[in-house]
Order: structure tokens, then sequence, then C-alpha cells
């Protein structure tokens, strides 16, 4: 069956060499330019995801979803006889066939018709990016850089561009190849289309040249994509994780002398970077276990350490909002109500709680190197000139020196964050970074500092 495929791509950058592809939505049009498919999946880029202000994609996001070459048969089967559309073509044909390639697919040598409506849009309507398209159309952009958003957009801008002007559409449409110089995909002139036949249908019926060497005669039904919505139900379900594990603990306590303190010191550890992974949820469950620790006591020991994090917050008489925003994260995670956190402060103001300092219980000293990596909530030379004032070294590479990574997130893969879990360097967020920089800035006495 003939056809169209609107294409979008959210990418981590605009260089096709080095940055990798992000999220991917694909709307399927049958000749009349009905929509007859919908289909979107966010990547895993296996590197840092960057330009997150633009698409709006986390390292969290992506960290569950599958790589390129895991939807890549997916791809192939959705845009097979097809003619490809996307807005400024050049830029989506090219991240997609080189990350094709990349995962090792084996690619056509040339997909025989490509619309670019930018090149359509600009003719027809005298607008270029998608946005001043859709303006000037009166289209509405629910949620721009969101893959299949904008692929919707794309697909009205084509119905409404050709309903103005059908015969601008071969102009529009270019055969894309490989250059034999620089690597990138470039368009070229289309396959001669038949003047007798309407300039949709015949732009249409060149898509069925497209094939894929990796597929054959075979075309496969599409799996369900790994969608935003899918992300955020991981999301919900991972911060979960250890409440549940928990829930499989005694509820009462079999044990009367057992001590929550080791238990507490594996929580300490594994919240540093204000992620608890399923690894060590798993192992706090064991450790919890192997104490004789009961539902009731983990709980009381979550508290505590809540209470303990509350302390930290007061102890320069303020609580800022990104405080205030990190305990409930840590909330969440504990399977703790946000009321815990409302009187965790409440308790530690009014009976101004004392605390271990961020600084010692990480063995932070003056002298350590610290590395930062990720989009921070203060550009990167004032973090480093805070970690100076504390008598840090801020560097700029991992190495078994490195006594600190700083992580903007904590699903990051960005080259610093793999070597540094690999190195086994402490990863911290960037909260815990402004307690080790205001304890070594001012650290407290030793009848002052308490454990939590």
């Amino acid at each position: 069956m003939t056809g169209f495929a609107v294409l979008d791509l959210e990418t981590t950058g605009v260089r096709y060499r080095t940055d990798r592809v992000l999220e991917v939505g694909v709307i399927q049009l049958d000749g009349d330019l009905r929509e007859t498919l919908r289909w979107a999946t966010l990547v895993n880029p296996e590197r840092a995801v960057t330009a997150e202000d633009i698409h709006g994609i986390s390292a969290t996001d992506v960290h569950a979803a599958p790589c390129l070459a895991d939807v890549a048969e997916d791809l192939m089967a959705l845009l097979t006889g097809r003619v490809l559309v996307a807005h400024n073509a050049v830029f989506d044909v090219n991240h997609l066939m080189l990350g094709l390639e990349r995962a090792g697919v084996p690619l056509p040598e040339r997909l025989p018709a490509v619309v670019d409506t930018m090149r359509l849009c600009s003719r027809v309507a005298g607008a270029r990016s998608l946005a001043q398209a859709c303006e000037v159309l009166s289209i509405d952009l629910a949620s721009a850089h969101e893959a299949l958003s904008d692929a919707e957009a794309t697909a009205e801008v084509l119905r409404r561009t050709v309903n103005l002007d059908r015969d601008a559409l071969p102009g529009a449409t270019a055969s894309y190849s490989r250059h034999s110089d620089t690597g990138h995909w470039r368009g070229g002139p289309a396959v001669a289309l038949s003047l007798a036949d309407d300039p949709v249908v015949a732009v249409a019926r060149t898509g069925a040249a497209l094939t894929w060497p990796a597929l054959g005669d075979a075309v496969p039904t599409p799996r369900l994509g790994y969608t935003r919505q899918a992300a955020e139900n991981t999301r919900r379900h991972d911060t979960g994780y250890l409440a549940r594990l928990v829930s499989r603990l005694p509820v009462v306590d079999d044990d009367p002398d057992s001590d929550s303190g080791p238990y507490l010191t594996l929580l300490d550890e594994a919240l540093d970077d204000r992620l608890i992974t399923h690894i060590e949820a798993d192992s706090l469950v064991a450790a919890a276990q192997e104490l004789g620790l009961s539902q009731f006591e983990i709980a009381r020991a979550n508290v505590a350490y809540m209470d303990a994090l509350a302390a930290a917050a007061w102890a320069d008489g303020i609580v800022t909002d990104q405080e205030r925003t990190d305990l409930l994260a840590v909330a969440t995670l504990l399977g703790l109500p946000a009321a815990a956190v409302a009187n965790a402060l409440d308790v530690a103001r009014d009976h101004s709680e004392q605390r271990r300092t961020s600084a010692r219980r990480i063995a932070a000293k003056p002298g350590d190197r610290v590395v930062f990596t990720g989009a921070m909530s203060r550009p990167r030379c004032d973090l480093a000139a805070q970690a100076q004032r504390a008598g840090l070294v801020p560097t700029t590479s991992i190495s078994a020196k490195t006594g600190i990574l700083v992580i903007a997130d904590p699903h990051s893969q960005s080259g610093k964050a793999r070597r540094a879990r690999d190195l086994g360097v402490r990863l911290v967020s960037e909260p815990v970074f402004n307690e080790i920089c205001t304890d070594l800035t001012c650290p407290p006495s030793d009848t002052e500092a308490v454990s939590t």
C-alpha cells in the first residue's frame, strides 16, 4: 500500500556524527493524506542527554528506553513502501540514517522520495520553521519539540499546503542518497513523476520503491513504543520500589536487640546521588533482614533519616526551595508522605536539631578533586568557585584520584558518570555538594556534629 510516513526526531543536538536520537514520532498517512497509524518511542542514546531545555527529555526518562538498534525493525516497518515526510528533512534523514548505520542496520542505497514540508511551506505560504508554518496556517502546535506532536503538526502542514497548491508538492520532493565525501545524506532530483497523474498520487506512488535490506520481503507489525507516558510510569514504579520491598519484611520485630545503624549507613550511601537503584534497594532490604528489622523499624529508621536531612537544611537558619524539593524527592524514594517532610522540618526548626555533616560522612576534605556533569541549577563557573572556597579542587576529567562527581541527573550516562561508577568515585547530587561545601567552609565542632 502506498502512502506517506511523517517523521519527527528529537535529538541530543544538531551534529549528525556526534549527537544521538532521543525520541521518534511517526504518523502514517494514506494516499489521500488521512491518518492511518501513529507511533512514538523514546530512545536511549547511550550517552549524555543534552539540550534538555529544548526537548524536555532527561536521562531519567530514557534510562529504561530501548536503544535505536532495539527499535530499528519497527522503524523500518513503519517507513517501508512509503514516502518519507519531515520538516527540514535533511536533519531528520541524516540523524535517522546515520543512527541506523551505527546500530548496524544495512541501509538502502537511497530514499527514493522524501517530502520536505519546510521547502513546501516556504514556497506556498512563505514560512520556514515549523512554528512559523503552524502560525501562518492556523495549526495548533500543542507540544512543540515532542516528536509525535511535531509529526502531527507536520502532517497537518502537508495537508494544508497541498490544499493550497497541489502542484507544489513535486518540487518539494527529493531523492536522498549518501554523499561519497562526507558520508552525509543529501537530497537530489526525485524520480520522474507522471504528468498525467494527480501530483499527490504521483508522489505517493514513488514511495513503493523504498525497501530495507534488513527486512527483505517480510514487514513485521511495529511493536508499541516506549513513550513519555511510559517513562513517567517507570519513574513512579522505580521510586516506590524500596517501599514495595520493605513490605516483605515482618510486620512485628522478631529481634528486640536489632540495630538499624548499619541499615542507615547503607541508606546514607545509596541516597547521596538521590537515586535508589534496584540493586541498592535489594541490598537495603537484605541488610534489614539480616539485622532482624521489621517494617515498623525500617519506617522509623527512614523517618529518622528524614529528620537528619531536615536538621541539615535548618543548619544555616533557612530552608530554601531547592532544599525543600530535595527533601520531597528523598521522601518519595523512601515511600514517605509529603507530610513527613513538613513534620521533620518543624521538629528541626523547633528543637534546633544538630547533625553529622555531609563532608564528614562522605569523608570529603580540602584538596579533594571534584568534577561536575550535567546541567545544574547554577552556572558551572559558580559551582567551581564555590568548590574552591571550600578548599576543593575543581577538575574536568574523572580519574582514580577524583574524590566526588557532582551529578545533575542520577541516571546520567555521560562519559564522566560511567567512568566514575567504574572507578568507584562517590556520586552526589547538587544539594549534597552544597552541604559539603558549607561543612568545609564553616565546619562545626565535634560536640555540634551528631550521626544520623
